[in-house]
């Protein structure tokens, strides 16, 4: 670790960290810094001259070499692995290379994952990184130190220099502190009140950290419910005679010591007793519009039932099931394939809407609702255009207007599948197909409604090849991907594998005459989901739409626009595009 080339003493530092077998004593060593001269411990001046005065010799400076060792030392004796493992790791975290102190964080990370003694012994070395110049580094210890955190309890004046660096100008460092201090026990009431203040504090300077900041108190509140107990008529500024002003609902820092109480309220029911009157009627305000940052609070819900009816009982609620109503909304589709065309769109318009109603109430069946809702509104956008007289007619005498409408339904049920295929997350394999083949109907659609108007001959003649030749490689790809993953195709699919694609590009008219009657004899058929799905889903908050303040840039040069995006269920963040 102190060789002369950067490369070797970055790969030692990074090697430390797979040693695992290593007992107690050495790696305890490692954090032990000792200056070795001639194979001995070297003294510091200081040291030497209390040794003096304690023997009561003192060196005239007359006599030649009179301060020389008083033996000799036989280099035989000594042992080079007890004095080579000192300070191996202090020498890493001092190193002027950054690559050299990041390979010896992530080492002494690893080590002190493992030994819960280590991990105490070099927490305050791990702490003094948080105040390295690199960026990098310092985010790396912060990280480092979440790692091990379970192993750890921080004292006041480590806290302090934690909570310090809250102030760096890396909106990415000052998150991964509001990680690590969501994930840190607090010892006492004054180390919750100072991280509170420090972040509250951090909340003024950095508006734009306000969501991480919050969820940070949620964390801390939920881990920490006898503390904040003893903290609740601080925070809140009530006084045990006068009554105090209420405080404004707008107010973010107020917020947020909000969200921090009714967390640890969740685990503390003797906590409502301390809270004032108003506390009751904000918790409905914050439980409404914070739901993922604000919990159920039996005691404060009962508490605010009882303050609106009084002394009288509550009326009695009917205890409702969501994913009961779920089921029975889509036990009506069942029938669909029996009834007629016009009672099918009537009975999958209700349905839509009962779904839609669900993904409002419950927000853990939003994703499902709203992967059936989307499902049946393509079988449904599919019956309407398959459902007009014109059809029984030749093309010439149809009207252009219907033509296009059912090109927009195509178009239409296309881009719903692409979003049901890629923006949830749950579905099987089989379940995926079935909205392919919901995707293979559209094309047909199309195909079938550009050649009925395209004609026969010329140049129109070459395009309806072209447009044929693309749906049967279409067809022909999808059959290629069923056959490999073993699915079996519906009527409509199966129909289309095993007569459309025997047929050539330029017999395009017998492919009309064959998928006109297959598409207005083969309804879609009705979707049953194994799992409860996710959504994949963004929110921006800044920048907000509609701001006064225009943003001024120099032609020809590059402006910085600052985003803060919430992604949920986002599996692969290369593939994110911002617009």
């Amino acid at each position: 670790v102190t060789d002369l080339s950067l490369k070797v003493r970055a790969e030692a530092a990074g090697l430390l960290g797979s040693l695992h077998s290593v007992s107690t004593k050495f790696l305890e060593q490692t954090l032990d810094k000792k200056l070795m001269s001639g194979l001995r411990k070297k003294k510091s001046s200081h040291e030497r001259q209390k040794e003096q005065y304690v023997s009561g010799e003192w060196s005239t400076g007359k006599k030649w070499a009179d301060d020389a060792p008083q033996e000799d030392v036989n280099p035989e004796t000594v042992s080079l692995i007890t004095s080579g493992a000192c300070g191996a790791f202090v020498h890493g975290l001092e190193d002027e290379y950054l690559e050299v102190r990041s390979a010896a964080l992530d080492s002494l990370c690893e080590l002190a994952a493992q030994s819960p003694s280590f991990a105490i012994l070099s927490l305050d070395f791990l702490v003094d990184m948080f105040n390295d110049e690199i960026e990098s580094v310092r985010l790396n210890a912060i990280h480092s130190l979440r790692k091990i955190n379970h192993h750890i309890k921080l004292r006041e004046d480590q806290l302090e220099i934690i909570l310090n660096v809250l102030d760096d100008s890396s909106k990415e460092i000052r998150e991964a502190l509001h990680e690590l201090l969501s994930s840190v026990s607090m010892e006492t009431k004054s180390c919750l009140h100072k991280a509170m203040m420090f972040l509250i504090r951090n909340l003024n300077k950095y508006p734009t950290d306000r969501l991480s900041i919050w969820n940070c108190l949620k964390n801390l509140g939920k881990a920490n419910p006898d503390i904040t107990l003893a903290l609740v008529p601080e925070l809140l500024g009530t006084h045990p005679y006068f009554d105090t002003p209420e405080p404004d609902m707008d107010d973010p820092a107020y917020i947020a010591v909000m969200i921090m109480i009714l967390n640890s309220a969740v685990n503390s029911p003797t906590m409502s007793a301390l809270f004032p009157e108003y506390t009751f009627r904000h918790y409905g305000y914050l439980r409404d519009s914070l739901p993922h940052l604000v919990p159920e609070v039996e005691h404060l819900m009962a508490a605010g039932r009882r303050g609106v009816h009084g002394n009288r009982s509550p009326p009695a609620e009917e205890e409702t099931n969501p994913q009961d109503f779920l089921s029975q909304t889509l036990e009506k589709l069942k029938g669909l394939d029996s009834l007629p065309n016009a009672t099918a769109i009537n009975v999958m318009q209700l349905t839509i809407r009962d779904l839609q109603r669900i993904s409002e109430l419950e927000p853990r069946l939003t994703a499902t609702a709203e992967f059936y809702s989307m499902y049946i509104e393509c079988q449904l956008t599919l019956a309407k255009a398959l459902s007009g007289d014109h059809w029984n007619v030749p093309a010439m005498l149809c009207p252009q207007q219907s033509a296009e409408t059912a090109l927009a339904a195509a178009e239409r049920v296309i881009e719903l599948s692409y979003r049901l295929q890629h923006l949830y997350l749950g579905c099987s394999e089989s379940e995926l197909a079935q909205v392919q083949q919901l995707r293979l109907r559209a094309w047909a659609l199309q195909l079938v409604v550009q050649l009925r108007g395209s004609g026969g001959s010329g140049s129109s003649g070459a395009s309806a090849s072209k447009l044929t030749q693309r749906f049967l490689n279409r067809a022909s790809a999808m059959q290629e991907h069923f056959i490999s993953a073993g699915i079996s195709p519906d009527s409509f699919t199966r129909a289309v594998f095993s007569q459309v694609l025997k047929l050539s590009a330029a017999r395009h008219a017998i492919l009309t005459k064959f998928l006109q009657p297959l598409l207005l004899h083969n309804r879609a058929p009705p979707l049953s989901l194994g799992n409860t799905l996710s959504l994949v889903a963004a929110d921006i908050h800044e920048p907000t739409g509609g701001s006064d303040n225009p943003m001024r840039f120099t032609a020809g040069l590059t402006l910085g626009v600052f985003l803060d995006a919430s992604l949920r269920n986002v599996r692969d963040l290369e593939r994110i595009r911002i617009e």
